[in-house]
């Protein structure tokens, strides 16, 4: 198990010979067995810029911060990098984000509008 910041990659099964149990916040959890799992804030990493808030996650059609409807999105891949790219892409840019989570068999978990939702078949690595 590598973490790398918080962005994860596991490979085979931990000490008990089970997958590794990754916390994902506030309570959640998912299953690894060689794959990786990252998130992506807009909660977090925040400060006051000429009397707005503003985050690190940058709306490439805007060049501010993001201001969709998602706040957080956790994604499980094969790999770290591809993982972290797609979460932070879910924030910045939410229907081309998950178009292509779902293209590269990727899967994701989402926090919209205080309300998570996820993809079809995110529910298998959740605890």
């Amino acid at each position: 198990l590598i973490d790398g910041g918080g962005d994860i990659r596991a490979a085979g099964l931990d000490e008990r010979g089970e997958p590794w149990v990754v916390g994902v916040g506030e309570g959640l959890a998912v299953r690894l067995t060689d794959a990786a799992v990252c998130t992506s804030s807009t909660r977090r990493r925040r400060w006051a810029r000429a009397g707005e808030d503003a985050h690190h996650i940058i709306d490439p059609a805007t060049g501010a911060p993001a201001r969709h409807a998602i706040a957080e999105a956790v994604v499980v891949a094969s790999d770290a990098t591809t993982a972290d790219v797609l979460a932070t892409t879910i924030i910045a840019d939410p229907e081309r984000g998950l178009a292509s989570a779902r293209s590269l068999g990727a899967e994701a978990l989402v926090l919209r509008e205080g309300r998570w939702e996820m993809t079809e078949g995110m529910r298998s690595w959740l605890i």
